[in-house]
């Protein structure tokens, strides 16, 4: 049995929802259904009774739910007293985002390091990728967040999870699009064939090449030769496109279930639409104190499944 199932279900049954527990884990529905079963299949009982609406627990559930958030709470407590007696880190680290990744679990971390490290002060700049990459070659910027790998000369990128493509559209255009919910809450997939003939919104390839070739490469790879609308725009911008009805935009999940946009709905596809994936990127020779406990810290927490 795994800590981090504890905590997951501690989660699930504070907020009493799927969906809310996956936008506050930062994790997508279907991910946070699989761990519960992990946790019940290692307990050997059932905690919720899926076949009501919302869920409700079971009696194991309420035992296992007093129990886990007494266990999950004490683990706070360890684990802020070892940082006590070590020294949290003072100073400042200066980190470059992109916008979409202002919603997603990289935030969640930053959060963390900065709850565990009280005097660590963290200054936080959002820009595009090509730009917070010259930041940190030029030395404004510390540590930067991007899906790029190995595109600035000196530094080194460490890989700390990947988010899933989603369908970003407005329900009223295509209504085709909309899915329901299977038993466990997560949302129905929808077929590949249902974009046939649809534009889909997109970065143009020298924009954002990674972003561009996986999105294509998924469409060619399974006979499809979509038309797309190339923006000039960020993510949260494609958004925007799609709730204007121009097209569907293919989006990070991360960025879709912490959101709410109105007239603006997702969907997930069968097969799978690719991952991105989320490199931290850094200097090694430019980091000072700050910097270094910084990225340990950071690696922890992804390395440990804690975020």
């Amino acid at each position: 049995m795994e800590l981090r199932n504890l905590e997951y279900f501690v989660v699930l049954a504070e907020e009493q929802s799927f969906e809310k527990a996956a936008r506050r884990l930062f994790l997508t529905q279907s991910a946070v259904s699989q761990q519960i079963r992990r946790l019940e299949a290692d307990l050997g009982v059932r905690l919720i009774d899926r076949a009501t609406r919302p869920f409700e627990l079971t009696d194991a559930g309420r035992d296992v739910f007093a129990l886990a958030t007494s266990i999950v709470r004490q683990t706070q407590s360890i684990r802020g007293l070892a940082h006590d007696r070590e020294g949290s880190a003072g100073g400042i680290v200066r980190v470059g985002v992109t916008p979409a990744l202002l919603f997603s679990r990289v935030v969640d971390g930053l959060r963390l390091i900065r709850r565990d490290n009280p005097g660590l002060r963290i200054e936080l700049f959002n820009d595009n990728t090509p730009q917070i990459q010259a930041q940190l070659e030029s030395g404004a910027l510390d540590v930067t967040f991007s899906n790029t790998f190995g595109s600035v000369d000196g530094c080194q990128d460490v890989l700390l999870y990947e988010d899933r493509l989603v369908v970003a559209f407005n329900p009223e255009t295509y209504p085709h699009l909309v899915s329901g919910e299977d038993a466990d809450g997560a949302m129905e997939r929808a077929p590949l064939d249902a974009l046939d003939g649809l534009p889909i919104i997109s970065f143009a390839r020298k924009s954002a090449r990674a972003n561009y070739d996986a999105m294509l490469g998924y469409f060619t790879e399974h006979g499809r030769s979509p038309a797309l609308t190339e923006v000039v725009a960020s993510y949260m911008d494609q958004v925007g496109y799609a709730k204007a009805g121009l097209g569907v935009a293919l989006v990070p999940e991360s960025l879709m279930s912490a959101v709410n946009v109105p007239n603006v709905s997702w969907v997930q596809l069968e097969p799978e639409l690719p991952t991105i994936p989320i490199y931290a990127t850094w200097n090694p020779d430019g980091l000072n104190r700050s910097g270094t406990v910084f990225m340990a810290e950071l690696q922890r927490y992804f390395s440990t499944g804690g975020i």
